[in-house]
C-alpha cells in the first residue's frame, strides 16, 4: 500500500493536482507525506547499510556487491531469505544486519517518530466551575 500510495502522489504531482487520487478516493496529504517519508527513510537506511556493509566484508573472498545487497534488503524486510553470507560476517556485520532487523520489523517511520519526538504541547484545559457546599 506504500508504494501504491507514492506512485499514487507522483502521478497527483505530474498531474498538478495537490492530493493523489485512487480507486475514486481522495488521499489526505498527511498519508501521502508519511509515505514519502518512509520510503525515504528506508532508502536511506539500506543504502547506509549497503555501504556499511561493502566496506567491511569488501576484502572476503567471493563477496561481491550483489551478495552484499540482497542481504541488506532481505533483513530489512525480514523476509528470512539469505544468500549464506549471514554466517561469515564480521562482528560488524552482524551487528548491522541483526540492527537492520530490528528496524525493518519496526518500521522507519516507528523509529523516527520515537528517535525525533516533537515539542510537547502546551494545553491547558478549561477550569470546571464546581458547586461545593
Amino acid at each position: 500500500t506504500t508504494v501504491v500510495v507514492w506512485l499514487g502522489k507522483m502521478m497527483a504531482g505530474l498531474r498538478g493536482r495537490e492530493t493523489p487520487r485512487l480507486f475514486a478516493r481522495d488521499i489526505p496529504g498527511e498519508v501521502a507525506q508519511r509515505v514519502s517519508t518512509i520510503i525515504s527513510l528506508a532508502f536511506l537506511w539500506n543504502l547506509m547499510g549497503l555501504f556499511l556493509l561493502s566496506l567491511t566484508e569488501g576484502g572476503t573472498p567471493g563477496v561481491g556487491l550483489r551478495q552484499v545487497m540482497f542481504e541488506q534488503i532481505s533483513a530489512f524486510g525480514t523476509v528470512g531469505l539469505s544468500t549464506g553470507l549471514t554466517p561469515d560476517l564480521s562482528l560488524v556485520g552482524k551487528l548491522w544486519i541483526m540492527l537492520t532487523m530490528f528496524i525493518g520489523r519496526l518500521g522507519p517511520l516507528t523509529l523516527a517518530v520515537f528517535m525525533f519526538r516533537r515539542k510537547p504541547l502546551n494545553v491547558r484545559y478549561p477550569e470546571g466551575r464546581i458547586m461545593i457546599g
